[in-house]
């Protein structure tokens, strides 16, 4: 008897991570808002900051709209506050694939103080598949 087989994003941790990756381009913004966010008085830190910062930072390098990518950057900028590297405020969310990898590769080397986790590549390209398919126009 063989196993289920495991939907989408199931190694991607709640479901903010999978419909940052996985939902059409609102909720994917949404999503990108919500993890520069938490409740109560502290901010994340540790292994909960990294890996927000490790989601952010591939929508970064990897979502197709402009808006989404603008989100996650904010977010970015919310949660490593003055920690954040100083070429950070020079994102362009409109800049092409090309320029925006070697950007986000850059931040990574700045951040890898953080110990930032190495994310699912099989699950983010499902999820990736699976937004490509909701695309839907948002007036950019």
């Amino acid at each position: 008897m063989s196993a289920a087989p495991t939907p989408a994003g199931a190694a991607l941790q709640s479901r903010v991570e999978r419909e940052l990756l996985g939902g059409d381009p609102i909720v994917r913004a949404v999503a990108a808002a919500a993890l520069g966010r938490w409740q109560g008085q502290e901010k994340p830190r540790g292994d909960a900051l990294a890996r927000r910062v490790a989601l952010l930072l591939e929508v970064l390098d990897a979502d197709a709209y402009p808006a989404v990518r603008t989100g996650a950057w904010r977010s970015l900028k919310a949660l490593l506050d003055d920690g954040a590297p100083a070429r950070l405020a020079h994102f362009d969310p409109t800049a092409a694939p090309a320029w925006r990898r070697q950007f986000v590769a850059s931040l990574r080397r700045d951040l890898a103080g953080l110990a930032l986790p190495s994310l699912d590549a099989q699950a983010v390209q499902q999820l990736r598949a699976t937004a490509n398919q909701q695309a839907i126009e948002i007036g950019e």
